[in-house]
């Protein structure tokens, strides 16, 4: 089993000289971040060399007759677009994610993922095209697969 956890913020300032952002301000902050647990159900282990995760090292990898490495997890992400000082509403969003990951050998994997998205405050969106509704809301469902070569 896994954890892993990361927040940042950025800060975007406006080069001197430019046109400022909004309202006369040249500057605006943002922040986010995303928690996540992993498990490998086929005994697995996400190894750390110098405090950075490792490649994983699968026990039965596909091409040698195995049935590869396999992992479930579970993450959620938010972020902050809203700046109010500036009067900049991008909105926030959260998102619970769901995971399954085979990884054939200790280079390829294959990864599914589920996400549920809540859109909030965005009313700087477009409501004409559907991104958001009069309250600066939206819901997003979604199916990712992704093939992740390791070199």
């Amino acid at each position: 089993m896994w954890a892993a956890a990361e927040w940042g913020w950025l800060n975007a300032s406006i080069v001197e000289g430019s046109n400022p952002l909004i309202n006369g301000k040249n500057s605006a902050r943002f922040h986010g971040g995303y928690a996540s647990i992993g498990w490998f159900i086929t005994g697995e282990n996400r190894p750390q060399n110098d405090g950075k995760w490792a490649s994983v090292q699968v026990n039965r990898p596909v091409f040698n007759g195995g049935w590869g490495a396999w992992a479930i997890t579970v993450r959620y992400d938010y972020m902050d677009l809203v700046a109010s000082k500036i009067e900049l509403f991008g909105g926030t969003q959260s998102s619970l994610i769901f995971g399954l990951n085979w990884h054939l050998t200790n280079y390829i994997a294959v990864k599914f993922n589920m996400a549920h998205s809540s859109i909030r405050d965005a009313f700087g969106a477009p409501q004409d095209n559907g991104l958001v509704d009069e309250n600066g809301r939206n819901k997003v469902n979604s199916f990712t697969t992704r093939l992740q070569v390791h070199f």
